[in-house]
């Protein structure tokens, strides 16, 4: 399995740190992580013997290679399959928006040659832009300027090792700032290259960013779509 992919886990607010150092260890180098609650209901926690927890959502990049082993630990060593412990799931990353943001993702220094990899192709991407708190704006514009018509933002928390913090010049918790756009995946490259220039990892913005591949997406209009709709 080649390339990187995005690791989503929702677990019980309390295992966060244990989770951050589990996924550091295993090739992640920063993992955000957002407060979040769960959905079940009373009635089937009842029923289950269960108690309702705060929940804790922590994303971040890691090789693809390394997802089986990570499974694996997931299981054995942090117990993911205990009752009301969490879930996780990875998603095939479909670009990287350069090397810089690969090296500030991943611990693995794999240098790309292209300023934005390509891995595969659908009809809409997901962009997701990680930039300093406040700087949304300067994201958004550079965006926009290159196509986008929108986009959704997500508060979070970043944490980094110390080691790698002092090579990038951040501070360990700060506040950032997740960027979601959705995109025609013919407009990706732009609006990748054009946030990378104005508002990258040697802006005040310090912005990595990556994409998914969008199956399928509502609400967004196209000249291709107003022809379908003729």
């Amino acid at each position: 399995m080649n390339g990187y992919s995005m690791a989503i886990a929702v677990i019980r607010r309390d295992l966060s740190e244990e989770y951050i150092h589990f996924f550091r260890h295993n090739g992640a180098c920063m993992v955000y992580s957002t407060l979040c609650e769960g959905s079940a209901r009373k009635k089937l926690l009842d029923m289950l013997g269960l108690e309702a927890k705060d929940k804790q959502m922590l994303s971040c990049v890691v090789p693809s290679s390394r997802i089986g082993h990570i499974l694996r630990h997931l299981r054995t060593e942090m117990r993911i399959d205990a009752p009301n412990s969490g879930i996780a799931f990875f998603v095939n990353l479909e670009c990287i928006g350069g090397a810089s943001a690969l090296r500030a993702l991943c611990t693995e220094d794999i240098i790309m040659g292209e300023e934005v990899k390509k891995v595969k192709e659908s009809k809409h991407s997901l962009i997701i832009a990680i930039t300093e708190h406040g700087h949304t704006d300067i994201v958004m514009d550079a965006a926009c300027d290159a196509g986008a018509t929108g986009g959704t933002i997500v508060h979070a928390k970043g944490t980094l090792g110390e080691e790698r913090a002092k090579f990038f010049g951040v501070s360990i918790a700060d506040e950032k700032d997740m960027v979601y756009i959705v995109a025609p995946t013919d407009r990706r490259t732009a609006i990748m290259n054009s946030i990378m220039q104005k508002a990258g990892v040697k802006s005040p913005a310090r912005t990595v960013m990556f994409s998914l591949p969008v199956e399928a997406v509502a609400g967004i209009r196209t000249p291709e779509d107003e022809d379908q709709d003729i």
